[in-house]
């Protein structure tokens, strides 16, 4: 990725109290990728999700937003209310059994701080990455 300073969050404080800290940050720069031949895969799972501000709650999207705090259009995942698509543990343990460990639930290709996890399940919670296209089918069907 060439120029990284479009992944910075630019945003007027709302009041002079403001806490800065309260502004996570854009999904892409909160996690890192396990191995990177998961790369490709978590890119099309979280899709434009990746470009999202992580915010601490709902009241500081509420407020930030009502404010116009932010130049330009921005979409927020209220750390505290989002609702995250989890997959059963029952489940993921199911798709690695039926695929011999050729697919691997997205939320465990990732590495993350462990305060933002309701958020990192919003965006890569309910998705398995397949090594191939029979893998694939499997999980499917």
């Amino acid at each position: 990725m060439g120029n990284t300073h479009n992944l910075d969050v630019k945003f007027n404080l709302p009041s002079v109290d403001f806490d800065k800290n309260l502004v996570r940050g854009r999904v892409i720069r909160l996690f890192t990728i396990r191995e990177d031949k998961y790369a490709r895969a978590l890119e099309e799972v979280a899709a434009s999700r990746l470009y999202s501000v992580i915010v601490e709650t709902d009241a500081v999207a509420t407020i930030m937003l009502k404010k116009r705090c932010f130049r330009h259009r921005e979409v927020l995942i209220p750390n505290n209310k989002i609702a995250s698509r989890d997959v059963p543990r029952e489940i993921i343990d199911y798709v690695t059994q039926i695929t011999d460990g050729k697919a691997i639930h997205a939320f465990q290709a990732i590495k993350f701080p462990i305060a933002l996890e309701p958020a990192m399940k919003f965006v890569f919670g309910d998705a398995f990455i397949c090594e191939d296209s029979e893998t694939a089918k499997k999980v499917c069907f």
